[in-house]
């Protein structure tokens, strides 16, 4: 707030930065009234509450707390390993081979389920930007982050799976695909987010809206990396990897493509006007994820299919 009235003051307020200003500061003030609302309103009931019963009622409301607590926790988490059946026989499994045929598909149904989510929500952040659809884009980055959290706890089961055959004298190349796949996964999910979040920036301040010829040149090949994802889901689901080549290559192509078209936005949005400039650097922006999303999912090629050759020697 200080920072908001010094630079206001010294008139350092430009005509772009208003609106994200303005925004900022009646933001962080209505948190302030909304805060001190509910806290108001709570703590005249939990007063009058202990006011009328007591010591008793302060022993219940103590009790009800710590249930809450534990509640939100510690069951909502056993359930989520009960309902995980596979990751339950990868903990009861003795031999190593069955172990390891179950961890291979606990992995393979992991990488299914965040392609699924991936695809989904390339598609919802290009729409939203797009379109200038703030609650589409904000709900997009709420699933990205769901999504970051629900991978990262399948992968230390997971990785709880690998322990349990660290005696295995191939484990250490396992061990190697296992992680350089489940990371590429991440980097997906990471590449969305940065697009995401420049673009919830963007929409949100009410900035120039991506013009209309770069909406229908980005048109196609946003319906192609959606295909392409797809493609590499069907392979994964299949376990039939004789296509990898060609769906490495097709990935390739796309790339050269994204790139040949990021280099077009530089120098367009060098000569450009300067009212578009922000909405350049946003398209520009979703060009690079692009290229990084496509070049993820080739490398998920590559993994999957040497995890899938571990299983077939193991």
């Amino acid at each position: 707030m200080v920072g908001m009235g010094t630079s206001l003051a010294d008139r350092a307020w430009g005509r772009e930065s208003a609106v994200g200003r303005v925004t900022g500061v009646m933001s962080v003030i209505g948190g302030w009234f909304i805060t001190a609302g509910a806290a108001f309103i709570i703590a005249i009931i939990v007063a009058t509450i202990m006011r009328y019963g007591g010591f008793i009622a302060m022993i219940i409301l103590i009790a009800v707390a710590l249930f809450l607590l534990f509640n939100s926790h510690l069951i909502r988490r056993k359930k989520g390993d009960a309902d995980d059946e596979l990751f339950v026989a990868i903990l009861n499994a003795e031999d190593p081979t069955t172990m390891w045929s179950l961890l291979s598909e606990h992995v393979r149904q992991n990488q299914i389920s965040l392609l699924d989510r991936v695809s989904q929500d390339y598609l919802d952040l290009t729409n939203g930007l797009f379109s200038e659809d703030l609650r589409r884009l904000k709900k997009t980055m709420h699933h990205l982050d769901e999504h970051k959290r629900a991978f990262k706890t399948m992968r230390r089961k997971e990785t709880i799976g690998l322990r349990r055959m660290a005696s295995d004298e191939d484990m250490l190349e396992k061990n190697m695909w296992f992680h350089l796949g489940a990371n590429t996964c991440l980097q997906m999910i990471y590449a969305l987010e940065r697009a995401t979040e420049v673009a919830v920036e963007h929409v949100d301040n009410n900035y120039n809206p991506i013009p209309e010829e770069y909406r229908a040149e980005f048109a196609p090949i946003r319906d192609r990396v959606i295909d392409y994802i797809a493609q590499v889901h069907q392979l994964i689901s299949s376990k039939r990897m004789e296509d990898a080549k060609k769906a490495k290559n097709m990935g390739k192509e796309l790339r050269e493509i994204v790139k040949d078209m990021r280099k077009t936005q530089m120098k367009r949005a060098h000569k450009g006007r300067r009212e578009d400039l922000r909405a350049s650097m946003v398209y520009l922006n979703v060009l690079i994820e692009t290229n990084e999303l496509l070049g993820n999912l080739r490398h998920l090629v590559g993994y999957s299919q040497n995890l899938l050759d571990e299983e077939a020697e193991g």
